[in-house]
C-alpha cells in the first residue's frame, strides 16, 4: 500500500502527472543486470522507482524538486537514495555517472530532461541510455523539434503504449482526457541513422 493520496496536499501543476503502476511496472521491464547506477529524475511520490529490482549491489537515487513528494517517495521506495533538488539546476552529489536514467519527466521540460540526462550517462558503459515515457509527439513541436536535432543522441527503441494511458492526478485517480497516446523511448548518445526524419527542417 502506498500513501500516493498524500499527495493531493502537493501544490499540483499540470507537469505533476505521476505515473500508473501498469506502466510503471512495464518501464522497470527494461531494466537490465548492468545497470548498476540508476536515476530517477522527476521521481514524485516514486511510482516509478518503487518497481525498479534493487539487489544489493544496486544504486538507485531519486530525485524530485517538491520535499513533500520526496517524503512521500521515501515511504514508497524506501530502498532507494531521496534527495531535493531541481535536476535541471543543482548539481548532484556526490557526483556521479549513471547507467540508467529512467524517468516521466515534467512534458513542459521534457527535451531539457533529455539534454541534462545525457550530460550524466556512465561513457564506459556501451548501454546506458535513457528510458522516459512521452507523449508519441514529444518532439514534432518547432521548437522542441529543433532543441532535439541539436543534441547528440538518437532513439534506439520506441515502445509504444496501446490506448490512452491515464495518469494519476494529485488525488492518486487515473484520468485518461489526454488526447493523445503515449510511447516509453529508449534514447542512447550518438547520432545514427535512422528512420525519423523531419520534413521542412
Amino acid at each position: 500500500m502506498t500513501v500516493i493520496e498524500s499527495a493531493s496536499t502537493i501544490n499540483w501543476t499540470p507537469d505533476d502527472w505521476q505515473t500508473p503502476n501498469e506502466i510503471a511496472r512495464l518501464m522497470t521491464q527494461l531494466v537490465i543486470p548492468s545497470d548498476s547506477f540508476i536515476l530517477e529524475p522527476a521521481a514524485g511520490t516514486g511510482q516509478i522507482a518503487k518497481y525498479i529490482p534493487h539487489p544489493e549491489s544496486r544504486n538507485i537515487l531519486c530525485l524530485d524538486i517538491n520535499e513533500q513528494r520526496v517524503n512521500l517517495g521515501q515511504h514508497n521506495a524506501p530502498d532507494c537514495n531521496w534527495l531535493v533538488a531541481d535536476f535541471l539546476r543543482d548539481e548532484i552529489e556526490p557526483a556521479t555517472l549513471f547507467d540508467l536514467i529512467i524517468t516521466n519527466p515534467p512534458f513542459s521540460k521534457c527535451v531539457e530532461y533529455i539534454e541534462r540526462s545525457l550530460e550524466l550517462l556512465n561513457p564506459d558503459n556501451p548501454e546506458a541510455r535513457l528510458i522516459f515515457l512521452l507523449p508519441l509527439d514529444w518532439n514534432c513541436s518547432k521548437a522542441r523539434g529543433a532543441h532535439w536535432q541539436r543534441l547528440n543522441a538518437h532513439i534506439h527503441k520506441e515502445y509504444r503504449i496501446m490506448g490512452r494511458v491515464a495518469f494519476l492526478d494529485a488525488e492518486g485517480v487515473p484520468r485518461s482526457r489526454r488526447q493523445c497516446c503515449d510511447a516509453v523511448f529508449e534514447i542512447r548518445p550518438g547520432r545514427v541513422d535512422s528512420g525519423v526524419s523531419y520534413l521542412g527542417s
